[in-house]
């Protein structure tokens, strides 16, 4: 469902696999070394259909893919390039249910389980949508399909405890794990101590947003339709603010 976590998923498995197998060791529990390649579907759909024509432009995954890598680095297309021939890539296709054109859509699921069929049996791939965008363009066959499930209690308190103590870190205080963990517990008093903040703080996304409210030093309201605003409000702001400030490559994932 919306805000649960996806696309921070997919990005935390790139992170994780560039980090070196040390670091997916540490956190995966397993033992592999590969090139991890992170690619927005709706910007894949947009590559291979042409608007002026409203024709298809036969552009595989892994063409695009290398494209992309490229982008970042010239020299690393090859490397790219040869992690998908060899079997040695991670592919991370982020956001099916984000390709709004239906007809689109369903080309770009066809193609990618093409590239699926088809390439090296020891590539791995991992691809996210929202339910509802997936039903229409859903793949055939044996293709494993997990869901991610919503922060319970124990996962709110740990999120509020890592996003005060990533702050305070960055505010440079001597005294910052103190203040974090006084921030977290202000935070998390704040959530559990309202069923109705309760419930929506087992979406990773509106816990963000309330963490950001309360950071602010913002009361959290106890009418659902009071905070169903002020998250909207905080929402975009952040939004807008990210977009202003990011780089050429997030200010695309953000659109």
């Amino acid at each position: 469902d919306p805000g649960t976590g996806k696309s921070t998923f997919a990005k935390w498995l790139a992170l994780t696999f560039a980090a070196g197998s040390e670091r997916v060791r540490e956190r995966l529990a397993v033992e592999e070394d590969r090139f991890p390649i992170l690619v927005s579907v709706a910007a894949y759909a947009n590559a291979f259909r042409d608007k002026d024509t409203d024709s298809l432009i036969p552009l595989t995954v892994e063409e695009f893919a290398a494209t992309g890598v490229a982008l970042i680095h010239p020299a690393a297309r090859k490397v790219a390039e040869h992690a998908l021939a060899s079997g040695a890539a991670l592919l991370l296709l982020d956001g099916l249910d984000e390709v709004l054109n239906v007809g689109d859509r369903i080309e770009a699921s066809r193609r990618i389980e093409t590239f699926a069929d088809n390439c090296h049996e020891d590539t791995r791939l991992v691809m996210t949508s929202r339910i509802a965008g997936y039903r229409l363009a859903s793949f055939a066959g044996k293709t494993p399909h997990v869901t991610l499930t919503g922060f319970g209690r124990e996962e709110v308190d740990q999120f509020a405890l890592n996003w005060a103590r990533s702050y305070e870190r960055q505010e440079g205080k001597d005294n910052w794990e103190t203040l974090a963990e006084e921030r977290a517990a202000s935070l998390t008093k704040a959530i559990h101590g309202t069923p109705q903040i309760e419930r929506l703080a087992s979406n990773p996304l509106l816990v963000t947003i309330l963490a950001l409210v309360h950071h602010q030093g913002a009361e959290l309201p106890r009418r659902r339709v009071d905070l169903y605003k002020v998250c909207v409000e905080a929402l975009a702001e952040h939004w807008q603010k990210g977009r202003q400030t990011a780089g050429p490559a997030v200010k695309l994932m953000l659109r």
